[in-house]
């Protein structure tokens, strides 16, 4: 009988043993399952951080391109409001206010024609037919002051425009470098 108990409690000990062998090799390969999710979703992480590093990057540069381009645009405004001032006080205060010249006058039909154009309306070449008032071929009352106080504004305002559109085209190439 002690041999036969003996056998029992040794068949006892092995199921026990094979069965906690069996669970501690569940256990561990789960644990090594967790650690291989985990090193994935840490390299997941890190991948994902230097994107963001990148991210903030580019940001950065664009901001500064931008920031420069600013300042370009304001430096050209502030020298544009200078010209702007100059233009009355240098240019067109030496033309006459009175113009009593009349052999300069350009007739109706053509000031019509340079005021439709300069307001971005379609201009007609003046013709007589044009005017059913016979005012066609009269000069106008246009002085010479007025006709230079005209081409300034225009000048001035492609001026502006031009500094504008240069400096949206340096712009758009410094963004693309």
């Amino acid at each position: 009988m002690i041999k036969l108990a003996s056998l029992k409690s040794m068949a006892l000990v092995a199921i026990l043993t094979a069965s906690a062998g069996f669970g501690a090799g569940f256990y561990i390969k789960g644990e090594i399952e967790a650690a291989a999710r985990l090193a994935g979703v840490e390299a997941a992480l890190r991948a994902q951080k230097e994107a963001v590093r990148l991210v903030r990057e580019q940001a950065e540069a664009q901001r500064q391109i931008d920031q420069a381009a600013m300042q370009k645009l304001m430096r050209q405004a502030n020298e544009f409001r200078a010209i702007e001032r100059t233009v009355p006080e240098v240019v067109i205060r030496h033309v006459p206010a009175e113009d009593h010249d009349t052999d300069c006058r350009l007739p109706v039909a053509v000031v019509r024609m340079l005021n439709d154009a300069r307001r971005g309306h379609r201009a007609e070449l003046p013709t007589a037919t044009l005017d059913t008032d016979g005012e066609a071929g009269a000069t106008s009352a246009l002085a010479r002051r007025a006709e230079v106080e005209a081409h300034a504004d225009c000048a001035l305002k492609y001026n502006a425009l031009a500094g504008k559109y240069n400096a949206l085209i340096d712009w758009l190439q410094d963004t693309r470098n």
